[in-house]
């Protein structure tokens, strides 16, 4: 059941959201899924959860320092646009960005 719902919000998230990549970027995001060297989307969300307060308003991959980099906007409580880098093979918070 809980992979179900995973599945579902993962959807509703990628359907809902605007996921940007260039078309290296895309190449390699879809090289690293299909070697399972990135968790998929679903389950690094599900982990952010408790460090994303909000809505998330976008989401972008790209390669930085040959690492798979996911950058999640959203928008905090005060109106302000967050974002945070995350490592897409660990989920691991690699910073976290806040606009005056």
């Amino acid at each position: 059941m809980r992979q179900i719902v995973l599945c579902i919000l993962a959807f509703l998230v990628v359907a809902t959201t605007a996921v940007r990549a260039d078309d290296d970027d895309r190449n390699a995001l879809e090289r690293a899924q299909k070697s399972g060297k990135v968790m998929p989307l679903a389950d690094i969300l599900e982990k952010l959860k408790p460090s994303i307060d909000r809505p998330i308003a976008g989401i972008e991959f790209g390669m930085e320092h040959g690492a798979a980099i996911y950058e999640i906007y959203w928008i905090d409580k005060d109106g302000r646009r967050r974002e945070m880098h995350v490592d897409a093979r660990t989920a691991k918070i690699l910073g976290n960005e806040k606009e005056d």
